[in-house]
């Protein structure tokens, strides 16, 4: 009997060289996938980090990336010398360092700018408010005088006082801008106090655009009332609790919760309950309300011939002091938020200082407000006013025609002036409001761009579709409420 044998099929290759040869293949190509791999993740970071490469001179150098808005959108822009394929909302890779920005919409005038970059950064330049070559102004409502007027938050109403020793308001409904519609509310005379040398004068809306605070001084004191624009109704809120209110504010959108001074005590009180808490804080002189229940406030107490001034930040039912001064000089605050992150504003003297993230601590259980995370505006001759835009973006400050602005997004700050003096007026986040010879101006928060829109007085605000602006102007018999059409499709 013969026994079978079997070849291997390759009788030219051993089995252990085979496998060699298997190894190394499987060790290069894992190596050049290594390789590969790890090139792709610097050149991705790279990418991400602005380095690009540039073709025509074969040199590396580091972008920012710019975004571009408009109201209206569909506007050309132009960076530097190149034009861009496409319009607004758009954006562009564009050189470290200072470019020249233009944006064009027909019908409009154009908007230019010169802004700084820093490399593998994003630049906003998403504000862009343009305003029509031809403006057409229509007076919509007469009022005999106007000695005080606020537009809700929503934009959909505005109340005025037009004599301010009169217990009358006049509601204005401005729901459709081509139809404005007045409504006479006589404020409910057994809810005000009697005496002599009245002045009434608007505090402020509630957040939900029902309620009004209102001021009514008589007399050597004052009392505030609380008109319910929906109902018509009048409450004497201090008559009410039966305390001397000062500076009141609300708080959310019920109408019903508030804060305010009492004496010199920081309370809160809510109408609905007719409840009033135990202080807050103390030896109150000063304070701004941030949000529902967020107080960024100042005491002040003088003993044994020192005075001692404190700012402090009451959040979550817990106070927390942040600065504090062995002086008497005036203070004012600001308290807003800005991309989550909290910002106090301490003015004082000539210097304005920004303290980002107040209530944060280091492990030692100090506050972070050091020379390296806090900014500083200095404000020549001192400061008259201070103000924190609504998006808490912008801190500004001002003495006489000067402002100072401090950007918290790009922390940048910018000096200008204005026609006017006092506290400016701002038409929406981005956009003030000047008076330049008996014209309305607006320039934006830096002070460039300035576009003449209608002669009138201020105020001046933004319907609700942001189509036209609302202003004042002195006619023949009274003043009108007039209205401008901010685009071109009136």
């Amino acid at each position: 009997m013969t026994k079978k044998t079997t070849t291997n099929k390759n009788n030219n290759v051993k089995p252990s060289t085979m496998s060699r040869k298997q190894i190394f293949r499987r060790a290069l190509t894992y190596s050049l996938m290594t390789v590969a791999t790890i090139a792709g993740v610097a050149v991705c970071i790279a990418w991400a980090m602005g380095y690009r490469f540039n073709l025509e001179s074969g040199e590396i150098s580091q972008v920012a990336l710019l975004q571009f808005n408009t109201y209206p959108r569909g506007a050309m822009v132009q960076v530097g010398e190149a034009t861009l394929a496409a319009r607004t909302p758009t954006r562009a890779n564009i050189k470290t360092g200072k470019t020249t920005i233009q944006m064009s919409l027909n019908g409009y005038h154009t908007w230019s700018k010169t802004v700084s970059a820093l490399p593998s950064t994003v630049r906003w330049l998403d504000y862009v408010r343009f305003v029509p070559t031809e403006i057409k102004t229509q007076s919509v409502h007469t009022f005999s005088d106007v000695d005080d007027i606020e537009q809700s938050p929503d934009r959909k109403w505005a109340l005025v006082i037009e004599h301010e020793d009169t217990p009358t308001v006049d509601l204005v409904d401005l729901h459709d801008p081509q139809k404005i519609d007045a409504t006479e509310i006589k404020l409910a005379g057994e809810q005000i106090t009697a005496g002599e040398n009245n002045r009434y004068e608007i505090t402020e809306w509630d957040s939900g655009s029902r309620f009004v605070l209102i001021k009514h001084s008589y007399d050597d004191t004052s009392e505030y009332l609380r008109l319910d624009r929906k109902d018509k109704t009048t409450v004497n809120l201090s008559r009410d609790f039966g305390v001397v209110l000062s500076e009141p504010h609300f708080s959310g959108n019920s109408g019903n919760i508030f804060y305010a001074i009492t004496g010199t005590d920081l309370r809160r009180l809510d109408y609905g309950a007719k409840s009033i808490s135990t202080p807050l804080a103390t030896n109150v002189t000063d304070y701004v309300l941030y949000g529902n229940n967020r107080l960024a406030y100042v005491t002040k107490v003088e003993a044994d011939g020192k005075t001692t001034q404190t700012v402090s930040i009451y959040d979550d039912d817990t106070a927390t002091k942040i600065k504090q001064y062995d002086d008497d000089k005036q203070i004012r605050i600001g308290f807003k938020r800005n991309n989550d992150t909290d910002y106090l504003t301490v003015a004082r003297d000539e210097t304005v200082a920004v303290y980002p993230d107040p209530l944060k601590k280091n492990a030692d259980d100090s506050h972070k407000n050091t020379a390296t995370d806090t900014a500083y505006l200095s404000s020549p001759g001192g400061i008259d006013w201070l103000q924190v835009s609504d998006n808490g973006r912008f801190v500004l400050a001002g003495h006489d025609h000067k402002v100072v602005c401090y950007d918290v997004e790009t922390g940048e700050n910018y000096s200008y002036e204005l026609e006017r003096t006092g506290r400016p007026v701002w038409l929406d986040d981005y956009h003030l409001m000047d008076v330049r010879s008996d014209t309305l101006t607006m320039i934006e928060f830096d002070g460039q761009n300035a576009q003449r829109i209608v002669k009138g007085n201020l105020p001046a605000f933004l319907s609700s579709n942001q189509e036209y602006m609302f202003s004042l102007d002195d006619v023949s018999g009274g003043v009108a409420l007039q209205r401008s059409n901010m685009t071109v499709n009136d």
